[in-house]
């Protein structure tokens, strides 16, 4: 389990900046790693330092995919149609 969440934190990086929907991998991650810490938590199976990164990259991950998407739905400065159709424009 701890292995699994590590590379599901991983994959997560990538649609990290999409959409939070997007981010089914980081939330696995976060599940599976937090199993793998409680297997690994006696000492008796190896894998503890990789169930705790990958359910604190799945954590970030999927905190920034939020923000990203709270940014993009409130700011007036993007507009978007429909889920995955968005544009942002940068004016100075």
């Amino acid at each position: 389990m701890a292995i699994a969440g590590f590379v599901l934190a991983l994959v997560g990086v990538v649609p990290c900046f999409w959409f939070w929907i997007l981010q089914i991998p980081g939330y696995l991650a976060i599940v599976l790693s937090a199993i793998g810490l409680k297997q690994t938590k006696d000492g008796q199976r190896g894998g503890r330092g990789l169930a705790l990164a990958g359910l604190i990259i799945g954590i970030v991950v999927v905190l920034i995919a939020a923000a990203i998407s709270v940014y993009v739905y409130t700011s007036d400065s993007c507009t978007h149609d429909g889920l995955f159709n968005f544009e942002c424009s940068t004016t100075n």
